[in-house]
């Protein structure tokens, strides 16, 4: 299971070498913009991601771009990783689906309600349980 650690975290580590030569950060033109349960999903949202005792903080920031899409992007403190580019975000069947392609994941999640989201973060053939809560809900 460190193993599984230290590959994640060298996956992350990449990802923020990556995201210095892009020029396009996670913004993706979407039909959806106008989908009730994305426009709830704009935010920041925290959780910890638990592998082999180690809490991994996450915060998934989720915002309405300004080409009439969303910009997802991550970042997780631990790692001194911040403002990761995330791709697409979708809403399949009730389920929120955010796709991270540079990261070999993605997260899919259900509303528990307006501020909390349970779901599965899903990397590299691995998944782990993951539930995020809006910050800040009520501003």
């Amino acid at each position: 299971m460190r193993n599984l650690l230290k590959s994640i975290a060298c996956i992350m580590l990449f990802m923020v070498i990556s995201c210095n030569i892009q020029t396009v950060f996670g913004q993706n033109s979407n039909p959806g913009i106008n989908d009730p349960l994305l426009v709830k999903s704009i935010g920041s949202w925290e959780g910890s991601l638990s592998v082999q005792d180690t809490e991994i903080p996450l915060i998934f920031k989720i915002l309405k771009g300004d080409q009439n899409n969303f910009k997802v992007t991550l970042d997780s403190p631990l790692q001194n990783a911040f403002d990761i580019p995330l791709g697409e975000i979708s809403n399949t069947s009730g389920e929120i689906k955010i796709d991270a392609p540079m990261l070999q994941g993605n997260y899919t999640a259900k509303f528990v309600n307006d501020s909390t989201l349970n779901g599965i973060w899903s990397q590299a053939g691995n998944s782990f349980p993951l539930k995020l809560s809006k910050k800040n809900p009520d501003k």
